[in-house]
């Protein structure tokens, strides 16, 4: 399926039972996530009629009495998203289930009416369900709205409960919802589903608003209000004869194109403009692959909307805003230093020596073709300072951002003047090391550079020892915790030879 969907731009999701006790007999957890593009965790129904006791329907943690028990302690919302997390799932495959509806009990005496406590059935049958032990939220709302019920909140499992005389109802409620959602976040879930809208009070006959529990969903994910759906009213007109309306079959070209992914304070929103519907189709008609949205490959600022299969509609190719590219990954308009393709560019320092047409200087450089450009090669002397910087050339490197201000401009220390025998003396021992990362770090910070290149082409060989393997890495350590929190980046460079 997976196979074919990807041929068709289709995604392909599951509904899985959620307790971990399912995985050993159904569920090949690490495979399953190979393939589908959604988790649908069916977190609820973890305790109803069937117990003989009652107990909370979709309840956020354990009860007390629940934890040293290795069957029980499955049956709460945390339990089951663990034990899919923990069998393999990737977190931004889960989503976490949700009820609109309630479970309910008859109370086998109405002396005891907490969790836990003997029950006959299931309760009594709403007037829209028909199903005894199950309630819709509506049906729920309206049995608090008629009186009789006295609500209860159990601040271990971190859901209500209501009774009223032998009848026991465990339910969700704004605030339930509310810290279930903070769990999905803290957890970096893919997202919560609700189940399901049929069983809201999507009228708003209780007073909570309409469709209380997907509207307390949607403000909890998002942190706004759902726009209206009301219909428009529009004023009858009184003619009796209309000029027909003309229809194309022609889909209209958006300006808005996809849903943003999640921004970053230094993304630039993504704003698109048409070509017009006029443009002429070049030769080599390109076919698209699959649906979405594709790269034009002539063009990184350009895009075009594709159906598998079908020809790429000249007339819906977009255009990004000018500096800006587009990003297949997030189907957006971004920085080019922010779209998932990079382009390296190195400049040799010593080219500025060459004679005739061969001398090219940083003046020369064009920074409109890289996303990251990187100065080559510092060295370190033999008491760990770097060699040969020139300020005035460190100045000209990033005032070509003038051009490209999304370019990252990085120095290289290393390369093949630099031999393995000497960075093997230089980082074997502590102090010369951490002295090493010292002049690296200030050459980086004091010049406003954005990042750093280390170019040890040859650790352990050529004059290195064998512990050179480990102490590469415990460099790049003491290298990264620096550069990290000031925002710089560490790259590397290797050879093949």
């Amino acid at each position: 399926m997976r196979t074919r969907f990807d041929k068709e731009g289709l995604l392909l999701t599951i509904a899985v039972a959620a307790t971990s006790d399912y995985h050993r007999s159904a569920y090949n957890v690490p495979e399953i996530n190979k393939y589908v593009d959604f988790v649908n965790l069916m977190s609820y129904d973890l305790h109803a009629s069937w117990d003989g006791q009652t107990g909370h329907n979709a309840p956020l943690y354990p009860a007390s009495w629940e934890v040293s028990s290795s069957y029980l302690s499955q049956l709460n919302v945390d339990a089951c998203v663990r034990g899919w997390l923990d069998s393999g799932l990737d977190p931004n495959k889960l989503i976490m289930g949700i009820p609109a509806y309630g479970h309910t009990f008859t109370l086998a005496s109405t002396s005891s009416t907490g969790v836990g406590v003997r029950t006959i059935g299931g309760g009594n049958a709403g007037p829209y369900t028909f199903e005894s032990g199950t309630l819709s939220y509506l049906e729920i709302c309206e049995r608090f709205k008629a009186g009789g019920y006295t609500k209860y909140w159990d601040d271990v499992q971190k859901v209500p409960y209501a009774v009223n005389g032998n009848q026991w109802i465990s339910y969700d409620d704004v605030t339930s919802i509310e810290l279930k959602i903070a769990y999905a976040k803290n957890k970096k879930l893919g997202g919560v589903m609700l189940w399901s809208l049929e069983s809201d009070d999507d009228r708003n006959l209780c007073g909570g608003g309409l469709y209380t529990i997907g509207t307390t969903v949607y403000n909890a994910v998002f942190g706004s209000s759902p726009p209206p759906t009301s219909p428009t009213t529009v004023k009858p007109t009184t003619t009796t004869t209309t000029k027909p309306v003309t229809t194309t079959t022609t889909k209209p070209v958006t300006t808005t194109t996809a849903k943003p992914a999640a921004t970053t304070s230094t993304q630039k929103p993504a704003v698109t403009t048409t070509t017009p519907a006029t443009t002429t189709t070049p030769s080599g008609t390109l076919i698209c692959p699959s649906s979405g949205f594709k790269r034009d490959p002539t063009n990184c600022g350009a895009f075009y909307q594709c159906y598998p299969g079908q020809p790429v509609n000249y007339a819906w190719r977009l255009l990004c805003q000018s500096g800006l590219y587009f990003d297949e990954a997030s189907s957006t308009c971004n920085w080019s230093f922010l779209v998932s393709y990079k382009v390296f560019c190195f400049y040799l320092g010593s080219a500025k020596y060459r004679v005739g047409n061969g001398r090219v200087t940083i003046g020369d450089l064009n920074p409109t073709l890289c996303t990251h450009l990187v100065y080559q090669h510092y060295t370190l002397s033999l008491a760990g300072a770097v060699q040969d910087v020139d300020t005035n050339e460190l100045k000209q490197l990033l005032a070509l951002k003038a051009s490209n201000p999304w370019m990252k401009v990085l120095v290289s220390v290393g390369g093949p003047t630099l031999s393995s025998k000497t960075m093997s003396g230089l980082v074997k021992n502590i102090t010369q090391r951490r002295l090493v990362v010292k002049n690296l770090i200030a050459l980086i910070v004091n010049n406003a550079l954005d990042g750093l290149d280390i170019a040890w082409f040859y650790p352990v060989l050529l004059g290195g020892e064998p512990g050179d393997r480990d102490l590469f890495v415990q460099l790049l350590l003491e290298l990264n915790v620096q550069l990290r929190p000031a925002g710089k980046l560490l790259t590397i460079s290797t050879t093949s030879t």
